[in-house]
């Protein structure tokens, strides 16, 4: 995909931890706002809020192909430590994403 020097456009930094509502004022105001209605923002904040992460996307990925017990969502998601992956699929059930069940 290529951007063309003359159309505005953003890179997000990997440094950035969240996104707020109010950090996208400026398009809500702007007079394009008519091109991208509030609530396609609005939505796009919520849901990189709740995919904010380094390994949520990971964890996704290997759910929506079927591993479903934590321990093979360790050995699939490389380099993740047990208590991150605990973390981070707690984080994910809070959002609604993923629903535990025990076996």
């Amino acid at each position: 995909m290529q951007v063309s020097s003359s159309e505005p456009h953003a890179i997000l930094s990997g440094n950035q931890t969240s996104f707020k509502s109010a950090d996208f004022k400026e398009i809500l105001d702007s007079e394009k706002d008519q091109l991208c209605p509030a609530s396609y923002v609005l939505a796009l904040t919520d849901t990189l809020n709740v995919i904010n992460g380094k390994w949520k996307l990971s964890i996704i990925a290997c759910l929506l192909r079927g591993v479903t017990c934590f321990k093979d969502l360790l050995e699939r998601t490389e380099k993740i430590i047990p208590r991150m992956l605990s973390k981070e699929l707690k984080e994910l059930e809070l959002n609604g994403i993923v629903e535990r069940k025990s076996i």
